[in-house]
């Protein structure tokens, strides 16, 4: 029995084997893509490295003279329209890149005869993805353009980041796929993206959105702010900070997190005296504290190094403005001119915002700059503040 037994091993070891050559012989001799897609899809994960790459090597130079040829159609479109399918171009470029990709990860040296053509076929793709932005259909632009920072890994050798479109690309991508609620592709472009100084915050915040979304208990939530507190100073060349801080101090909101905000915000104020959003949110968090000197400081600051940042000019003029009502009303409702010279800065700044924020676009500021004039006693600008649209 022993002996039958080992005889059906051999012979099962055999057809196996047998079957592995089989689909190698089998793909070399096929003559579309499609057709040796078909046969890959049979099951090719046991063959040997070696027989990959014959198989994968055949597939690439299928998907390359299909692209080849609907190229060719793409290029010639505007002389020959009725020829063009532009579906058509874009899925070859698609393939091209997939098979090469694979082909790539299993002999690196394989697909450098490719990297041409690659080129060609990510140009494509870029076309495919501002079709998919114009209409809103974000598979399209996640299928492309997130195609498109992928076959960056064939033309730098491994090396995404010395693409200089790939940042620009990835937050496309990253956009994309935050339209589709697709988490896992948000994670993997947002990545690409983060430290590049257009795209590096928006990117952070919808990595952001992204997460939070996914988080449905008390332990995720620690979950989640332990693992974006990791994010803080590691993305300086995006701002990525101006996201992560901004999420983890609406995170910690609640009076019994105060102190670990003011932590994590002088850490990062340590760390970059020049964060203005370390200190924006700072003199945000010390406003609602009802911190009024260390409000007035910290958004100060943040305008020293940004003087357009009208949000922090805002909450600068509530700050002086909250700190007078204080002075007053511990004087018994009598004017001091400690108050007055503090109402006053507020006018100020107000009326800077004014001019910044005709329209009330940025931050409401009618009422704070009216009373304003109130509590100095001046009626008819107070009244002439109020009738404004």
């Amino acid at each position: 029995m022993k002996k039958i037994m080992m005889m059906a091993v051999a012979a099962l070891f055999a057809a196996s084997a047998n079957a592995q050559t089989d689909i190698v012989k089998m793909v070399k001799k096929a003559k579309t893509y499609d057709d040796a897609m078909q046969l890959v899809n049979q099951g090719v994960t046991t063959l040997s490295n070696e027989d990959k790459g014959k198989v994968f090597t055949k597939v690439c130079d299928l998907a390359a003279k299909e692209f080849s040829s609907e190229g060719d159609k793409y290029i010639k479109k505007d002389i020959n329209p009725e020829g063009f399918d532009a579906n058509k171009v874009y899925s070859a470029a698609r393939n091209f890149i997939n098979s090469a990709i694979t082909l790539r990860h299993i002999d690196s040296k394989a697909t450098v005869k490719y990297i041409d053509q690659i080129n060609k076929a990510r140009a494509i793709l870029l076309d495919a993805g501002q079709e998919g932005l114009d209409t809103k259909d974000y598979e399209k632009v996640l299928s492309n353009l997130g195609l498109y920072v992928d076959g960056a890994e064939i033309v730098y050798d491994g090396k995404v980041e010395m693409d200089p479109n790939a940042a620009q690309i990835a937050y496309f991508a990253t956009y994309g796929a935050s339209e589709m609620n697709d988490f896992k592709n948000v994670q993997k472009y947002s990545m690409y993206a983060l430290n590049d100084s257009v795209y590096g915050a928006t990117s952070m915040h919808l990595l952001l959105t992204a997460m939070e979304k996914q988080v449905k208990t008390n332990e995720d939530s620690v979950k989640f702010v332990q693992t974006i507190k990791g994010y803080v100073g590691k993305y300086p060349g995006g701002k990525a900070d101006d996201a992560v801080l901004g999420k983890i101090v609406m995170f910690y909101s609640k009076p019994q997190h105060a102190g670990e905000v003011e932590k994590i915000l002088n850490d990062a104020i340590a760390a970059n005296p020049n964060n203005k959003m370390a200190w924006a949110l700072k003199g945000q968090t010390e406003l609602y504290n009802m911190n009024y000197d260390a409000a007035i400081a910290a958004n100060k600051k943040a305008l020293e190094i940004d003087a357009k940042y009208t949000q922090v000019r805002f909450n600068l003029a509530a700050s002086q403005k909250e700190k007078a009502m204080s002075i007053i009303d511990k004087a018994g409702g009598n004017m001091t001119e400690k108050a007055k010279a503090l109402i006053n800065e507020a006018l100020a700044n107000f009326n800077i915002i004014r001019e910044q924020d005709p329209n009330h676009e940025l931050v409401q500021w009618k009422y704070p700059l009216a009373q304003c004039y109130y509590i100095l006693g001046d009626n008819a600008k107070y009244e002439e503040i109020q009738a404004l649209p």
